[in-house]
């Protein structure tokens, strides 16, 4: 249960930089871009990345306020975090496949129950929990794979003008 349980712990974030478009857009040179779908696409940009983001904050204040508390009430928080640290997939995908040294302290001295006998109330209430999240991180998906497409229109459309005639 503490393996699966530690897959919910992670939390990655899209942390766009906006310098240089907000610098194009903010310049007035927009104009520069002949091409009117990668104008459009980039002066759309800001918007687009703040639509994603919007449900990614909502999944966060879920997660921390509601679903993290309900772990540490509910189970050892403590073990989870362990194992979840000492996953190397988890780790690949949330440090873009570079090493991560993760913290060290041991599982909890507390003896773990061989079985975890859950009443109906709370399985159901764990069953909620979990169906919550999912739901959140999949609409957080989508919006992120919205992104991502508009992304390599852009790099599709940049590529297309850079292109010898």
């Amino acid at each position: 249960m503490n393996r699966y349980l530690s897959y919910t712990l992670t939390a990655p974030t899209f942390d766009a930089s906006l310098g240089v478009t907000n610098d194009l857009i903010n310049s007035g040179k927009l104009y520069l871009i002949r091409n009117d779908e990668l104008r459009q696409l980039i002066s759309g940009w800001s918007g687009d990345i703040v639509a994603a983001t919007e449900e990614e904050l909502i999944w966060r204040k879920v997660r921390d306020e509601a679903f993290i508390p309900y772990l540490k009430e509910n189970f050892s928080y403590r073990n989870m975090s362990i194992i979840g640290a000492a996953d190397e997939k988890s780790n690949k995908i949330m440090n873009f496949g570079r090493a991560y040294e993760h913290l060290s302290f041991g599982p909890s001295k507390i003896a773990p129950q061989k079985e975890i006998i859950m009443f109906p109330a709370e399985l159901a209430a764990l069953e909620n929990q979990t169906t919550d999240m999912l739901n959140l991180n999949h609409i957080s998906k989508i919006q992120m794979m919205a992104l991502k497409n508009v992304v390599e229109k852009i790099l599709h459309l940049i590529a297309k003008e850079m292109a010898p005639e």
